[in-house]
């Protein structure tokens, strides 16, 4: 049976019923893409924090381990 054919031999009520289950679908995928971008929005400054955050934690590593190696060469 083509989809064209079912259409046609789907009454009125049920098309109408069918067309209002999707339309409460589509909203529902509106709804949920507008939260999820929302919050795409939101994590972004924190994606901007931690690329420059990097290089400084980068910096404090090596601060620590030259402060491990001077420990460690006074043990000795």
């Amino acid at each position: 049976m083509t989809t064209q054919h079912k259409i046609v031999s789907t009454s009125t009520a049920e098309l109408k019923s069918m067309l209002d289950d999707s339309a409460e679908l589509i909203e529902e995928i509106r709804d949920e893409l507008a939260e999820r971008e929302a919050q795409e929005r939101e994590l972004e400054p924190f994606d901007t924090l931690i690329e420059e955050a990097r290089p400084k934690l980068d910096e404090i590593r090596g601060f620590f381990a030259l402060v491990l190696n001077e420990l460690r060469d006074r043990r000795k």
